[in-house]
């Protein structure tokens, strides 16, 4: 992993936390890009499409003895996703979409197992997403008051 890649890694969780923090505050909008929560949870179901869209690469690229599970389980985060997106709000939505980002994890440990990932990645992924997991969990408690 190059350094860009950590920076760009570590980087992708200033929204998540940048927007929670904002939000915490009180503060609801933002000068031209509005409403805060609409931008926090847009910016959480575009990173876990991506996600589950790396861990959909990683699958393909080497066989594996879990690929049609792997496949079967990106398609299922994928509805999962969609189905958040449509039908949740508030704690609901945060709540799922931890368990989303937990479940891509666990998905690539899988892929870590198998030979598909590579250990520094392996690291840095854990670590960017126990980020994201506590921020969407301490907005769904918060949410829930």
């Amino acid at each position: 992993m190059s350094s860009t890649q950590k920076i760009l890694t570590y980087a992708g969780t200033i929204p998540f936390w940048g927007l929670a923090v904002l939000m915490l505050s009180g503060v609801t909008a933002l000068p031209v890009l509005g409403l805060l929560e609409p931008l926090f949870t847009g910016y959480a179901i575009v990173i876990a499409a991506f996600m589950m869209g790396s861990s959909w690469g990683s699958n393909l690229h080497k066989r594996t003895s879990e690929q049609t599970i792997v496949s079967l389980m990106s398609n299922a985060q994928a509805l999962l996703l969609w189905l958040c997106l449509v039908l949740v709000t508030g704690p609901v939505h945060y709540a799922v979409l931890a368990v989303l980002f937990l479940w891509v994890l666990w998905q690539d440990f899988k892929l870590f197992r198998a030979g598909c990932i590579d250990s520094v990645y392996w690291l840095h992924r854990r670590v960017v997403t126990a980020i994201v997991v506590i921020v969407l969990a301490v907005m769904a408690g918060a949410t829930a008051i």
